[in-house]
């Protein structure tokens, strides 16, 4: 049975026509997402932002809280949960705006982005999340 990452992937791949698959689906997934075949978290790698990309995949950028940035343990803690709780691919980036870091959640999903938008905040958005 396919999961919700194999089906993503053939989806994102079929995308881009001069794509060369050499290797299995299941190795794109370790690549291409960073919790590879054991979660279901959907937070892609800088290659599969890329890849999505590549294939013209509309994406939504937030940013995303300034408090979350303060210690390493709030921020891992931050993704995790984004991870269990939002049911769509995501990236999560690090710009520099006025000397200074600032942390962006891409989404790849225009409902969700949507529902972000309404709601006026990432944070807030996730908090309704079950």
């Amino acid at each position: 049975m396919k999961n919700k990452k194999h089906k993503i992937l053939e989806v994102v791949i079929n995308q881009i026509p001069d794509f060369k698959n050499k290797t299995s689906i299941d190795e794109l997934i370790l690549k291409y997402f960073w919790t590879g075949r054991s979660s279901e978290s959907l937070r892609l790698t800088l290659d599969g932002s890329v890849l999505f990309e590549e294939a013209n995949i509309a994406y939504y950028e937030f940013p995303l809280d300034k408090k979350i940035l303060s210690t390493q343990s709030s921020t891992r803690g931050f993704i995790l949960t984004v991870g269990k709780k939002l049911k769509c691919p995501f990236y999560i980036l690090t710009k520099e705006e006025k000397n200074k870091k600032a942390l962006y959640i891409r989404l790849y999903d225009h409902k969700i982005a949507t529902l972000v938008t309404l709601y006026g905040d990432f944070s807030i958005y996730l908090d309704t999340l079950k």
